[in-house]
This record gives structure tokens, C-alpha cells and sequence, in this order.
């Protein structure tokens, strides 16, 4: 393991092959987590990250929490820590922590500026003294070949080692005269935090968790909820979402614009290739219908919507709709060929049912195992196989039945318009041959 401090400790667990073992990661380690808590030491805080194959592993939940003033953040902070660790109100996030960790006992001088001004002491002469004394100053240096060398003068050990000692410093101001450190400033026995971290100029705690039996977004989504009436509470700080959920919410909107695109290009090359304005909306119905078979794939199989299961949506505008286009084309051919509309169909989904199936089942296969977690890394990208398999099946189980459907509805219509816009020049050529007669 690692450790980023001397109070902080990191193990690493590598688990065998999904094929050797019936539990997922996230099993286990929801196994785990009582049996940490059991056995754990006293004072001490454990969580539980999944290391994301290839890559750093961090919380599924970052959130950074601004402010001027430390003390409010921390404040914040632990109200914060309340209410995201209530189940009741925030179902779903475990291990919730955060990175303030309380160092050592530490004294802290304040120099009174009243005070200093009545002893006629400087407060930056004041602050120079405890630092020589306590840090050392550097006055000289020494030089030995072509290295240099700092010459730091401070007190000995003996006289910086307890608390007395800061007690008992003297200053000596401009008359002369020797004036004990506690004339002069404050002192403050306090614990402060082992480190700051900062943002934006600003004091910054982060917020770490994980999520169990939900999707990060929507814990995330509850824990903005429950957080608005602290935020109204503490104006003077802020909460920002970083991590997985940032790259995410960034990811999303970027995947959405694709995906639009893309959909926009595929009708627009297939409504070139037909010929007509209406088929290739035909054709893309098979998307929406995709759509089911992704969301319930996903729900039984157990997974999560995530930035993968997007990309893997924007896979499927290819796939999916190749199987319309198998069908539809034929149809065309077949009605260009001399036969009835109903004719063609019927020999369209007859003719062409068998390779459908054979493409759509060759693809659910070769993504079954990848689905189930199996390989390096295969449970962080199973959600993209869940969805290729789902939006293959209904998409091409139930395009085979509603898309012709909504050909014929389609067709229709078209007739219908088409009969309409032909009737009127005729109405309007009788009319002008009746008034002709007249």
C-alpha cells in the first residue's frame, strides 16, 4: 500500500478473475464493509474505492466545499456529513468522509496591536523574533568549493522544546528593555487542521463517497436537494461536484450533441440514397424502439447509465437501423417489381427474417460475455455491452412488426396527400371548362 500521510494508510486488494469467483466487486465490498467495522481501530475511518481497471480509482461522490473563513467551511461541512449519511434522506450514499483530518496541538500567537503599540514593539519586529527563534534565521552563508551553504541561527533544542518556553520568550523593543512575549501578544492553544487545502484562493474540504443499489446521479441529484436549505444557511460557501460526477455531467452534454449529429447524418444520407423525405423516418423509428430494450437491459442485468452507455446509444444508430433498412429496401424493390404493398411486406419480413436474426444474434453473443463482467476491467464496461445487447433485440425484434406498421401508415398517408393535391388542378380545370360552356 501507500500512504499520503503519517495518519493516513492505503491498501491495495487485487481479487482473482470475474470467471473464478459468483460475486461482483461491488458484492464484495459491500461484504466487507461490516466486517471492517467489526474489526476496525478504534478512531480510525475506512472506505472502500474501486479502482478503475487501467486507470487511478476514485469515489464515485467529490464534492468541494468553499469558503473564506475555515472555520464556517468546517462547520458546513460537518452538517453537510449529517445529511448525506442519513439513508432517509439521502438513500444510497455510503462511506461518505471528508479530507479534514486535525494535526498536532499547535500554539497560536496573536499580536496585539495595542499592546505592542503601548510597549513600543513593532508587530513584524514581533513575528521576525518567533520565527528566529523557533525556525531559525539564515545570516551568513559559507562557501566550500562550488557548493553553498545557508548559516541558520536559532535557539538550542532545550529552549523551544515545551510550552513554556514560548511563554517565557522576551522581546526586546526599541528602548532596550525586555518585555515577555504575553505582553505583547495572545496565545492559543489550539489543534488545527493536518493540511490546507485551498481553492480559488479559497479555504476548500472535500466530500468524499460511494454509491450502492443507485446510479451516481441520481445520489448526487439528492444530495443537491437536501443541501439547498444548509447552502441559504452558510451564504459565504459554495459546493462544486468534481471527480467522476464532473466528467460525467461534462461527458454528457458533449455525447448528446453527437448523438444528435449523428442521428441528423444518418437521415440525411438515407433520405439521398431513397429518394423521399418520409422513409428515412420510417426507417429511424427502430431508434425509439431500441430505446426500450436499452433501459430494460440495463435495469435487469444491474446496470448503471453512465458515459459508456451514451456512447454505446450512439453506436447503435448504425446498427440498429440497419435492419430497417434491410427490410424497407426490399419492400421497394418488391412494389417496383409489380407486387402489392401488403404482398411485399409480408414476403419482405419473410424473406429477410432469417438474416436479420442471424446479424442481431451474432452481435448479442460476442457482447454476452463482456455483459457479464468477464475479462480485465469487464465490470467497469459492461453497461456498454448491456446496452448493444438490449438495443439489438428490441430493436430488431420489434422493428421487424412496428416498422412495417408505420410503412403502411406511412404509405397512406402519403396517398392521401397526393390524391388531395391532384383533385384540386382537377376541380379547378372542370370548374373553367363549366364557365367556358356558360
Amino acid at each position: 500500500g501507500s500512504s499520503q500521510a503519517i495518519n493516513i494508510a492505503e491498501v491495495n486488494v487485487t481479487i482473482t478473475d470475474k470467471s473464478e469467483r459468483d460475486e461482483s466487486t461491488r458484492e464484495i465490498m459491500d461484504r466487507l464493509r461490516p466486517v471492517l467495522a467489526r474489526t476496525a481501530i478504534p478512531g480510525a475511518r475506512i472506505k472502500l474505492l474501486e479502482k478503475a481497471a487501467g486507470g487511478p480509482g476514485g469515489a464515485a461522490i467529490q464534492m468541494e466545499i468553499t469558503g473564506d473563513d475555515i472555520e464556517r467551511v468546517k462547520e458546513f461541512t460537518d452538517k453537510a456529513l449529517g445529511i448525506i449519511s442519513d439513508p432517509a434522506r439521502v438513500p444510497g450514499a455510503i462511506d461518505i468522509d471528508s479530507n479534514y483530518r486535525l494535526g498536532q496541538p499547535e500554539i497560536r500567537i496573536v499580536p496585539d496591536r495595542e499592546k505592542c503599540r503601548a510597549n513600543n514593539v513593532d508587530p513584524r519586529y514581533l513575528s521576525s523574533v518567533i520565527a528566529a527563534t523557533f525556525e531559525g534565521l539564515i545570516t551568513s552563508e559559507y562557501r566550500e568549493g562550488v557548493f553553498n551553504y545557508d548559516i541558520r541561527v536559532k535557539s538550542n533544542r532545550e529552549s523551544r522544546n515545551e510550552l513554556s518556553d514560548v511563554e517565557d520568550l522576551t522581546v526586546i523593543n526599541r528602548a532596550g528593555t525586555l518585555i515577555p512575549l504575553p505582553e505583547l501578544a495572545d496565545l492559543e492553544y489550539t489543534t488545527g487542521p493536518a493540511q490546507l487545502f485551498r481553492k480559488n484562493r479559497q479555504n476548500m474540504i472535500t466530500v468524499t463517497g460511494d454509491v450502492s443499489e443507485r446510479s451516481p446521479g441520481e445520489v448526487v441529484a439528492d444530495i443537491e436537494q437536501e443541501l439547498r436549505g444548509l447552502l441559504a444557511e452558510y451564504p459565504d460557501c459554495n459546493i462544486f461536484f468534481s471527480g467522476e460526477i464532473e466528467l460525467m455531467r461534462e461527458s454528457f452534454g458533449r455525447l448528446i450533441v453527437a448523438l444528435v449529429m449523428a442521428v441528423c447524418l444518418t437521415y440525411m444520407l438515407l433520405a439521398s440514397l431513397l429518394e423521399s423525405f418520409t422513409q428515412p423516418l420510417v426507417i429511424m423509428m427502430a431508434l425509439p424502439l431500441s430505446l426500450i430494450g436499452v433501459f430494460l437491459s440495463l435495469f435487469l442485468m444491474g446496470g448503471t447509465f453512465s458515459v459508456l452507455s451514451i456512447m454505446s446509444i450512439i453506436m447503435l444508430v448504425g446498427l440498429v437501423i440497419n435492419n430497417s433498412i434491410i427490410v424497407i429496401d426490399y419492400i421497394n424493390i418488391l412494389r417496383r417489381a409489380g407486387k402489392g404493398r401488403l404482398e411485399a411486406i409480408v414476403e419482405s419480413g419473410q424473406t429477410r427474417l432469417r438474416p436479420i436474426l442471424m446479424a442481431n444474434m451474432t452481435t448479442v453473443v460476442a457482447m454476452t460475455p463482456l455483459a457479464l463482467g468477464y475479462g480485465f476491467g469487464g465490470e467497469i464496461r459492461a453497461p456498454m455491452a448491456m446496452v448493444q445487447i438490449g438495443g439489438m433485440i428490441a430493436g430488431g425484434g420489434l422493428g421487424l412488426f412496428i416498422v412495417p406498421v408505420i410503412y403502411t401508415i406511412s404509405d397512406d398517408l402519403n396517398n392521401f396527400v397526393i390524391r388531395i393535391f391532384r383533385r384540386k388542378p382537377v376541380l379547378e380545370q372542370s370548374g373553367q371548362v363549366a364557365a367556358a360552356s356558360s
